[in-house]
């Protein structure tokens, strides 16, 4: 049920991937028009998932009558309709009875450095309750963009609804951490402030703020932890699901527990991998 859509993903949004913002922008998808682009704009139900912390999400396309949904997760500091292509995705699958939803987590915006992964799927839970509690929803696919396929993969772990999910798109899916060197961040500068992490981590201080030159290495100026900083820097941490030098084993022990049928839709011109991956080859 999910193929076709999968397909379509893969094959009508993929190519037009926009630059992402900021120095590294890890994950973002965003990119602010110029005066000749036509900006992008969609109709649609906005709702709070959870009152009590005014978290709110995204129905393109306005309140569905169909009972399968698929839940959008973009990466570090998206927001609403960073993907450009949800409402022609969800256009597409309405047809299925299919309706796209994307979610504002805490970690959306500028709120990726003090995220988690645990976080977004605890989040990602309270959504999925709501969704079957008031809006009929039975079933569910995830769609991950860039660093939000991490959430995906974690979800499909520890979520409390798991089992309800029918299906995953992992779409240009990125190693954190290779990124920083594609993209000529100074490794030097990288560990000396995965040192500083290190230590605060130790000290008990992992929630607190790193400085805001260690947040300059990855993109816009935002607050990062010393837990995130590490996270998205270093190897088999929480994040590092996707890098080139991960053993067989290793990815096994990141990936192994996805059982439902999954797409991974790389981008073949992605300025985060690195120049020794072809992904014509990741087939």
């Amino acid at each position: 049920p999910i193929s076709s859509f999968a397909v379509f993903l893969a094959l009508a949004t993929i190519r037009n991937r926009p630059k992402r913002l900021g120095t590294m922008g890890l994950g973002s998808s965003s990119e602010r028009p110029s005066a000749s682009q036509p900006s992008t704009a969609a109709s649609g139900d906005i709702f709070l998932y959870d009152e009590s912390l005014g978290m709110a999400a995204f129905e393109v396309g306005g309140l569905g009558s169909g009972s399968r949904a698929l839940i959008c997760v973009p990466g570090l500091t998206d927001g609403l309709l960073s993907l450009r292509y949800l409402p022609r995705l969800a256009e597409a699958v309405r047809q299925q009875g299919w309706r796209v939803v994307q979610p504002l987590l805490s970690s959306s915006y500028s709120g990726w450095g003090a995220g988690c992964l645990d976080a977004d799927a605890h989040e990602i839970d309270t959504l999925m309750d709501f969704l079957e509690a008031r809006r009929g929803v039975t079933e569910f696919a995830l769609l991950g963009h860039s660093t939000g396929c991490q959430d995906v993969v974690r979800y499909l772990q520890i979520g409390a609804r798991a089992a309800k999910v029918r299906a995953a798109i992992l779409q240009a899916p990125v190693s954190d951490r290779e990124a920083l060197l594609a993209t000529g961040v100074d490794s030097n500068e990288v560990e000396k402030y995965r040192r500083m992490a290190a230590e605060m981590i130790a000290q008990g201080k992992g929630e607190e703020a790193m400085p805001r030159s260690a947040s300059l290495l990855l993109g816009p100026p935002h607050i990062v932890t010393a837990n995130r900083f590490q996270s998205l820097t270093g190897r088999m941490t929480d994040d590092d699901m996707f890098s080139s030098d991960l053993s067989d084993e290793e990815l096994r022990s990141r990936l192994g527990h996805v059982t439902v049928p999954t797409l991974i839709a790389t981008s073949v011109d992605d300025e985060y991998i690195p120049s020794s991956v072809d992904p014509r080859q990741l087939t």
